[in-house]
């Protein structure tokens, strides 16, 4: 045997006696198999997980074209927003472009919105010169 063998021998003796599991630890030891690199996760569905004031699914599609139509026409849209106390919230504003996961737009100063927490969202009658290039195509 060499060094290397007996250091590896006497350590697994020694950590298997303080555990006070003997021969199962070893057991136990000589089973594990490595994880498979090739095993692939599950892939998450969308509904799986939805923060809170999030629009539901169906909905989506619609609110990102109702805003898409407020920054074509240069529109205000009113929508629900849910801020991070869980407070639900009226804004009025016209979106200028969409960054990540935020909105940004302006009402009375320019601001950022998380998208997921826009429930539902309306175009309005009143148009808005913009101070800044509009981004949404």
């Amino acid at each position: 045997m060499t060094l290397a063998d007996n250091l590896q021998s006497f350590l697994s003796d020694v950590f298997a006696r303080s555990a006070g599991l003997g021969k199962a630890w070893t057991q136990r030891q000589k089973d594990y198999t490595a994880p498979q690199e090739d095993a692939k996760p599950a892939p998450r569905n969308i509904i799986d997980k939805q923060p809170r004031g999030t629009a539901q699914v169906r909905n989506v599609l619609q609110l990102h074209a109702t805003i898409k139509e407020g920054a074509r026409a240069q529109r205000k849209v009113r929508f629900q927003y849910t801020k991070r106390n869980g407070a639900t919230v009226i804004r009025r504003m016209l979106p200028y472009s969409y960054r990540g996961h935020l909105l940004f737009g302006k009402d009375a100063h320019t601001k950022s919105f998380i998208i997921n927490n826009i429930a539902e969202a309306t175009l309005t009658g009143h148009l808005e010169k913009p101070d800044y290039p509009i981004e949404i195509k």
